[in-house]
């Protein structure tokens, strides 16, 4: 058996009507049916129910109703009828059983607990609530209850998460089991979301993945080098999934601590980096360090970076060298060659290589000085100005083709006619 008791009297409406709530509206539970929706699942499987209201007890139980051809278990109590059947919460587990009732006990002040047995006439009281349920599911539901509420000690904690020091399959709101991670896949940490999660009437996360953000704000604001390993070192669970990619309330991106950048690359140089979204900010900061410590202008001077300046200002382009930064890099995101960001346009090292074509790495440059162009400029001035400007560039472009075809030492691959933007 399994006793659930709070101080204060149930209304019995809240038992026998659907949509009653008298919870506080940032409550978890507050759609007026979990009660309903666990009683049902109960009684369905053949567990036998009481409620003691103070000093008089109320029998739940079940009379059978033909509507339609159909045959339903309507719930009563005492005998009489309630306003819902057993046919409610038919994808309830005993875990959700338990976790709502539970619930509703401790939001009251109150606990649960099993016993062997219940005495009414000496456990009940005039200012209580108790509900007794006798359901062997219930049981080993409660075996497990570690689960459904979560416990230990809190290792990070920001406004809106505490992060855990367990490894779980689940996703916790206000201190309750929330969500089950997919496939079995499980977590470094416990998370419980303090933050308003949207739930739904099962008291399960709606959109579980805004539950990432927050969490992948703690990490990138973390100094701890042992917590940072488990989420980042080999890690192929659920951190490996989190976007790192964030920004604070004014939208300004949070900058990782040394801490996270160096865990990332010590993670990457063992090969243990999995991550796809830290491997992006480690490359970001890698690239912003190298600019960094160099000069404005021309950086890394290199005869073909020189050509690519003098190629597209000869095509119309004003490169204002203080402004705009270039930057060979040994490495970029994904498959690009070329990037622009922050006012600087970073080249992949390779392409300025021995035998790279050069016309082709001509187009992707132009490509980045156009979006610094529109960067720095409206977006009316963007489209009356910049695009007929690009367009103008096409003869200057195929003379600079013909030039590079007749300085090949062997046969040119010609590119397309027309030079994408």
């Amino acid at each position: 058996m399994i006793i659930f008791e709070n101080p204060g009297l149930i209304d019995k409406d809240a038992i026998s009507i659907v949509g009653i709530s008298a919870k506080l509206p940032d409550s978890i539970g507050r759609f007026g049916t979990g009660i309903k929706y666990a009683f049902a699942t109960i009684l369905r499987e053949g567990g036998e129910i009481v409620v003691y209201r103070g000093k008089e007890a109320i029998k739940i139980g079940t009379r059978k109703r033909n509507i339609r051809e159909q045959d339903f278990a309507i719930v009563t109590m005492n005998g009489k009828n309630t306003g819902f059947a057993t046919h409610m919460g038919r994808d309830w587990k005993p875990w959700m059983v338990l976790r709502e009732l539970a619930s509703n006990a401790m939001d009251e002040g109150g606990d649960y607990r099993q016993a062997e047995s219940f005495d009414a006439d000496a456990e009940t009281a005039d200012d209580k609530t108790i509900i007794t349920v006798e359901w062997p599911d219930l049981e080993a539901a409660y075996r497990n209850r570690g689960e459904l509420f979560i416990d230990g000690d809190v290792i990070l904690k920001t406004d809106a998460v505490l992060i855990y020091d367990k490894r779980v399959r689940y996703l916790y709101y206000r201190g309750i089991r929330a969500h089950e991670l997919p496939g079995g896949q499980a977590a470094a940490f416990a998370y419980d979301l303090r933050g308003y999660q949207h739930l739904t009437e099962d008291r399960t996360m709606l959109w579980p993945d805004n539950a990432k953000p927050p969490i992948a704000k703690a990490f990138l604001r973390c100094e701890d080098e042992a917590i940072l390993r488990r989420v980042l070192f080999g890690n192929d669970g659920y951190e490996a999934h989190l976007d790192f990619d964030q920004h604070d309330e004014n939208y300004e991106p949070i900058q990782p601590t040394r801490a996270f950048i160096d865990m990332c690359i010590e993670a990457r140089e063992a090969g243990k980096l999995r991550n796809e979204s830290a491997k992006k900010l480690l490359m970001k900061y890698l690239r912003e360090q190298e600019a960094d410590t160099t000069r404005s202008g021309r950086m890394n001077s290199h005869p073909v970076v020189d050509w690519l300046v003098g190629a597209a200002e000869s095509l119309g382009f004003d490169i204002d060298e203080e402004k705009l930064k270039i930057v060979l890099v040994p490495e970029l995101p994904g498959t690009a060659t070329t990037l622009f960001e922050k006012g600087r346009i970073y080249i992949l090292r390779d392409l300025v290589g021995e035998g790279q074509s050069r016309i082709g790495l001509l187009e992707q440059f132009l490509l980045r000085l156009t979006e610094a162009e529109i960067q720095y400029a409206s977006f009316e001035h963007g489209m009356k100005f910049i695009l007929p400007k690009l367009i103008a560039t096409k003869p200057s472009l195929r003379e600079l083709i013909d030039a590079e075809k007749a300085k090949a030492e062997e046969p040119f691959k010609e590119p397309a006619d027309e030079v994408i933007f």
